[in-house]
């Protein structure tokens, strides 16, 4: 996820719209990428620990899952 700033709430309309499609979103980003790593945490993801792409290079894990009352009220607003 990037943007150029200008616009305020694109992670925000971002991660509603991931949350809509999945109730389980991993996300996974730099060690020196503070601004996505506060945003996580700021949306409620919990550091689960590393991975490691496919040429070696580690990358923080961040992971959220809805509660099922979460699920429900998602599910009944599509209705």
């Amino acid at each position: 996820m990037a943007t150029s700033g200008k616009q305020k709430g694109v992670a925000a309309a971002c991660l509603k719209w991931c949350f809509e499609q999945c109730g389980n979103i991993r996300v996974d980003t730099h060690q020196d990428n503070i601004v996505m790593q506060n945003i996580l945490n700021k949306y409620g993801f919990r550091r689960c620990g590393i991975i490691y792409t496919h040429n070696g290079t580690p990358r923080i894990a961040f992971q959220k899952t809805l509660a099922e009352n979460e699920l429900s009220l998602q599910a009944d607003k599509t209705e």
